[in-house]
């Protein structure tokens, strides 16, 4: 388990018809009459400490750590432009800017988004974060058949919308759960609203949750609208990945009747969902992870996980890492065997591959390295090799000081190494994959195509690059190419956006050597619980190929090896095989080859393919 809350932990830091869903049985929606409601101006942090304001908000008194918040207050601080509501003759409230609109009524309790995608997808507040960059520029995205509408019917969740004194109301829960895409949420603690950019769990928040974790009870009432809140999110919003055992149920059945239906122990994480022990509760979502294992972008319990770091001593933190490391009861034992499982055959993959590449390329010499990024350039005759972790932000700068250095010293081959790569951000992924098909289509510009899980809808998502980082995206972008043959090299630990660059490249007629990808096809997405807590899921964005095909299962690469993992760091034979792919001539079965390892050609474009771990395809809300 001890591997669980560390390596994975670290790692995470990525069907087109909605089911029909009814109310989990057993339970009743909460009185919504003015009458049982509490209005208060609450203190509010807009992502920092540094900026406060107040915000107006009811509370059911059956539900008195339920802030219900009017829509256009929570999203003016989820969004970088403003919005406004009005009332309409019909009863409804309409909410809009500049992108799009929901409607809701407060009398059917339903939400209906004309346009969820667009307005979800555009000007979302992300100001110091990963996804604040410059190289790259939004050119928009077109709708394959145009852009569905989606109604969310709350009343079937026995979700309760609020109307008083003119305004609507809903639960700060739902609101997280719409906005969930943009990795921005809010959350209430102690009488205070705090707004966050998720995805940060290994850095300390900005805010106190050690009250959260203080307290290990809650009222049955709280238990009951936590469990129906997450029903809602996993009937809507969980990207049901092929990989994932739970997803072929989950197209036929909704969320609450798929526990009681897949296995015993599900029924019983059933239970534990619903207690009113905290630390049960997070047992249960633990016996989950199983059967939500998509090789590393789903982490049930994730929050008492990775906090304890920063608030170790709670109370719910030590009972859950006393169920963690001795655990006294089947459940226990069952959620740790679970957890155990969350992206274990990528993280042994990765680590296998980790041992022999450093052995392998020490022998070279690195030209240049990047240490606190995890990146290194190594060139051994004209074949130069470019070896990175993870898609995070400062690689744009180390890829291009690495093809101008293989440029400046007659390189051929440049590979890019993503053996040991288990994702990150798109934008970086876009920037390489741009260059690397510029000398083609001179247009310093990168597609990609995603299905919203939420409204069915595909898209083509087109962003323009900086490709000569000189802070200025214009014409002379276009012009910036190199002349090299590029390969890049896998294993089954190349995962998320590790996944989804030799996808594209397959497409592009790039060669791909190694071994079939790790997947992972959807969007890491952090999602808020009513109660404050947090998880991680497959969202619902997903990365289809150009022909729409599930790219979940992993790229096949041009050719694969036989024998020892080492032999794909040996830097001269893989420079070799770059060329005769080029050339046309590596298109046969190469047992007699004079290569230094055994290949087995298995075509030059195949199938099959990938996307995002870790904050991963924020654009597309998709590692």
């Amino acid at each position: 388990m001890k591997s669980t809350l560390t390596g994975r932990v670290s790692a995470l830091s990525a069907s087109l018809i909605l089911p029909a869903c009814t109310v989990p049985a057993g339970m009743t929606a909460h009185a919504a009459e003015t009458a049982n409601t509490t209005k208060k101006e609450i203190p509010t942090y807009i992502y920092s400490m540094d900026e406060q304001i107040t915000t107006e908000c009811l509370f059911l008194d059956s539900l008195p750590l339920v802030p219900y918040m009017e829509p256009d207050a929570y999203f003016d601080h989820i969004f970088t432009i403003d919005c406004t509501t009005e009332k309409h003759p019909d009863g409804t409230y309409v909410m809009k800017n500049d992108n799009g609109s929901m409607t809701v009524d407060p009398n059917a309790d339903t939400v209906l988004f004309p346009n969820y995608d667009t307005l979800i997808k555009n000007d979302t507040n992300k100001t110091g974060t990963e996804f604040d960059v410059t190289y790259a520029e939004d050119l928009g995205q077109t709708a394959e058949g145009g852009e569905k509408p989606v109604t969310f019917d709350l009343a079937k969740y026995g979700i309760d919308i609020i109307e008083a004194d003119g305004k609507v109301y809903l639960p700060l829960s739902v609101l997280n759960d719409f906005s969930a895409v943009t990795y921005n949420a809010a959350v209430y603690i102690e009488g205070s609203l705090y707004y966050f950019h998720c995805m940060d769990m290994e850095t300390e928040p900005y805010y106190d949750r050690q009250p959260l974790y203080e307290q290990t009870e809650r009222t049955p009432e709280m238990a009951d609208f936590t469990y129906r809140d997450l029903c809602f999110l996993m009937d809507h919003f969980y990207g049901r990945p092929l990989k994932a055992p739970v997803s072929k149920v989950l197209e036929d059945s909704d969320f609450d009747t798929a526990l009681d239906s897949i296995s015993d122990q599900s029924k019983r994480a059933k239970e534990l969902l619903k207690s009113t022990n905290k630390k049960d509760f997070f047992v249960g979502m633990g016996m989950l992870n199983g059967i939500f294992n998509d090789g590393g972008h789903t982490f049930l319990n994730v929050d008492p996980a990775s906090q304890a770091e920063f608030y170790s001593g709670a109370p719910l933190l030590s009972e859950f890492y006393n169920a963690t490391f001795d655990p006294q009861n089947m459940d226990e034992q069952n959620a740790v065997d679970n957890t155990d499982a969350v992206g274990a055959d990528i993280e042994d993959a990765k680590n296998d591959a980790k041992v022999e590449k450093t052995v392998a390329y020490e022998k070279y010499g690195a030209v240049k390295t990047w240490e606190d990024d995890g990146a290194a350039l190594y060139v051994q005759g004209d074949t130069a090799v470019f070896a990175f972790d993870s898609f995070m932000n400062p690689i744009v700068d180390a890829f291009k000081w690495s093809l101008d250095y293989a440029k400046e010293h007659n390189v051929k081959n440049f590979v890019i190494d993503l053996s040991t790569n288990s994702g990150g951000s798109s934008d970086v992924l876009e920037y390489m994959f741009a260059m690397m098909t510029n000398a083609k289509e001179q247009d310093a510009a990168s597609q990609l195509d995603t299905l919203s899980i939420v409204t069915g809808t595909l898209w083509h998502n087109n962003t323009s690059m900086d490709l000569d980082l000189n802070g200025v995206i214009d014409d002379a972008d276009k012009k910036v190419s190199y002349d090299f043959n590029y390969c890049i090299l896998t294993t089954r630990a190349s995962f998320s956006c590790g996944n989804l660059l030799p996808f594209l490249a397959n497409e592009a007629g790039i060669c791909v050597i190694g071994n079939q990808t790790g997947g992972g096809a959807c969007m890491a997405m952090q999602f808020s619980m009513a109660d404050g807590h947090f998880g991680v899921i497959s969202g619902p964005v997903k990365l289809t190929s150009a022909s729409g095909r599930d790219i979940d299962k992993g790229a096949v690469p041009n050719c694969t090896f036989s024998g020892g993992i080492n032999q794909l760091y040996d830097i001269s034979a893989i420079g070799s095989l770059t060329e005769q792919y080029y050339q046309g001539t590596l298109h046969a079965a190469r047992g007699e080859s004079s290569v230094i390892f055994t290949l087995i050609c298995i075509g030059a474009v195949v199938t099959v393919a990938v996307i995002s771990l870790l904050l991963v395809l924020h654009k597309f809300h998709t590692s």
